[in-house]
């Protein structure tokens, strides 16, 4: 293992419950109603832009008109209110300083930095990839791809931590190893990740390596 690459929302931030209203908001008065179970099984692991023009499919038009309100009421509510998760902070602190470590996320630029700022760990990441820096979000593997090449790693040699199926995906889709965290999933949701845990907090950095990288290379 030579770096670790993040998910963000559902990952290190509370944030998907804020995500959730934002995207109800912005798209009531275009007429349509998303409930919790509908967010959670479609949207969960979208850009803003891909949520927006699924739910708007067939309104091309009307797309960029709620991603922009969608992203203007996500930041209010977020701006004052980061919230990390205790156990993914913990690992953050528990990742020696020589293990390079980037987030992969399907959030803006502007709100990764922030989250991370806020959470006082963004000195943490050496590379930030987020919705902005690619065309195809999860499960689709680029965003993890683009991690490593920014790390200046082999995706094989990257431990990634997601939440959701899509992100694991996108994850092992890259070629990296996967620890799928049940922060916003059960773990019967999560059986496609290498490893899967109820908190990050039962993370054994060096058992981890030891399995999947024995002698230093993945095995």
């Amino acid at each position: 293992m030579k770096a670790l690459v993040f998910d963000l929302d559902g990952v290190i931030v509370n944030s998907e419950p804020l995500h959730m209203e934002a995207l109800r908001r912005a798209l009531a008065p275009l007429g349509v109603a998303v409930t919790v179970e509908e967010y959670y099984r479609t949207y969960v692991a979208s850009t803003d832009r891909e949520a927006v023009a699924l739910a708007l499919k067939g309104r091309p038009d009307q797309v960029a008109r709620g991603v922009a309100e969608k992203e203007r009421i996500f930041w209010e509510l977020f701006r004052d209110h980061v919230q990390g998760f205790p156990d993914a902070l913990a690992l953050i602190e528990r990742i020696p300083r020589g293990l390079p470590m980037a987030l992969a996320t399907g959030a803006a630029g502007a709100e990764a930095e922030h989250a991370l700022r806020a959470l006082g760990v963004r000195d943490r990441f050496v590379a930030l990839v987020a919705a902005e820096d690619y065309d195809r979000g999860k499960p689709d593997p680029a965003p993890y791809r683009l991690a490593a090449d920014r790390l200046g790693v082999l995706p094989r040699e990257c431990l990634a931590i997601e939440d959701t199926r899509e992100g694991i995906r996108a994850a092992r889709g890259a070629g990296m190893v996967c620890v799928g965290v049940a922060h916003t999933h059960p773990p019967a949701h999560l059986i496609e990740a290498d490893v899967v845990v109820r908190s990050l907090d039962e993370v054994d950095l060096d058992a981890v390596g030891q399995r999947f990288w024995p002698n230093g290379r993945r095995g």
